[in-house]
């Protein structure tokens, strides 16, 4: 007789990646849930078409988060974004003549300023965990009804191959 297919391997990663943002501690910054949720993140692509997910790049996506700083009274400014990194940097003509030390340190406010915004939004934006934790839950629970359905169809196709091999003998 055939062994059927064993998905506990998907399973659980679910499991783990659920008690990780259900942990006591996990209501903290955002970056170590996302930290702990990043394991997850292949099953929640493969999951996403259960769930009408049309993928990155769709109609409705969300601008991307920014942090902008200035300096020298206006003269330059900083675009940053996650996850530090320079997105855009605005020099006008006369922050060129401030001299090499005040340019320097006025890009160091600047880009100061720049990252403290970014952490500003990202905060703001932090995702519930609750409702992170509930979603992680009904994907598997689907995955895992979908996966046994899969399990499932494959075993009763394996028996009928073996059932007409056996009648061809």
């Amino acid at each position: 007789m055939a062994d059927r297919i064993d998905p506990s391997g998907l399973h659980r990663m679910l499991s783990e990646t659920l008690n990780a943002l259900s942990a006591p501690g996990a209501t903290g910054a955002a970056g170590a849930a996302f930290g702990a949720a990043g394991a997850a993140g292949a099953a929640f692509g493969a999951a996403g078409a259960a769930f009408g997910d049309r993928g990155p790049g769709t109609a409705g996506d969300p601008e991307p988060v920014e942090g902008v700083g200035h300096g020298a009274d206006g003269l330059i400014e900083v675009r940053v974004g996650p996850p530090g990194r320079v997105t855009g940097l605005d020099l006008r003509p006369e922050a060129l003549r401030l001299g090499p030390d005040r340019l320097a340190a006025e890009l160091t406010v600047a880009i100061d300023a720049a990252l403290a915004g970014l952490r500003e939004r990202l905060a703001d934006g932090a995702p519930d965990l609750g409702a992170l934790a509930g979603q992680l839950r009904d994907v598997q629970q689907e995955t895992g009804r979908q996966l046994t359905a899969f399990t499932d169809s494959l075993f009763a196709a394996q028996q009928m191959l073996i059932r007409r091999a056996d009648g061809e003998r």
